[in-house]
């Protein structure tokens, strides 16, 4: 409770359902090409995480790691669960960015 940070508005319902229902579409979610990694939490009670996985394992260039001790946010959990989830993004970061510094373009 000490880490909460406010409740969710209506606005924020609407624009995360767009979302969702934009890159569920398999001629987005098909096109992204920008390296990704996800971690899915096995505890999850707000996501689908079937649907998740389908739309993962369709995005090209995209790793994901299960946590089955996590809740829905993994950046408040425990620190041996976040401390894995944060070493695969900087794993991510690493190997896409600091090591191909080619890879950056400009705004």
């Amino acid at each position: 409770p000490a880490l909460a940070c406010g409740d969710v508005t209506f606005g924020w319902v609407y624009e995360a359902h767009k979302s969702c229902m934009k890159i569920q579409a398999s001629e987005f979610h098909n096109e992204i090409k920008t390296p990704c990694f996800f971690g899915i939490p096995e505890n999850e009670k707000l996501v689908d995480n079937k649907r998740s996985l389908h739309v993962i394992k369709h995005m090209p260039n995209t790793k994901y790691e299960l946590y089955s001790e996590s809740y829905h946010e993994i950046l408040m959990e425990k620190d041996n669960i976040r401390d894995s989830f944060l070493n695969s993004f900087y794993t991510l970061i690493k190997e896409n960015i600091i090591d191909r510094p080619e890879t950056l373009k400009p705004f």
